[in-house]
């Protein structure tokens, strides 16, 4: 995969996931993320996921539905904008 320099794909808003794609499919991330402002993070591996989805499977389906929110909404943003191309 190419180097694409310092180039901005997403904005991420409060409370919004970023890297859930290296968790769903334990494969390195694909960017790497800059803060504009003082940011809070809470951050979540995929062992701890995992742990999550064995100990607590409730709170992980909760999880797991906002990522595929997350995921649809930003696949049809993205097949916006690239139809607008």
């Amino acid at each position: 995969m190419g180097y694409l320099g310092e180039t901005t794909i997403a904005q991420i808003n409060p409370g919004e996931f970023f890297g859930e794609m290296a968790v769903i499919d334990c494969s390195p991330r694909s960017a790497t993320a800059k803060a504009a402002f003082d940011t809070e993070l809470m951050e979540m591996s995929a062992e701890n996921f995992a742990l999550l989805k064995k100990e607590y499977p409730s709170v992980a389906i909760k999880i797991m539905d906002l990522l595929l929110r997350l995921l649809s909404a930003r696949l049809r943003t993205t097949t916006l904008k690239m139809l607008k191309k």
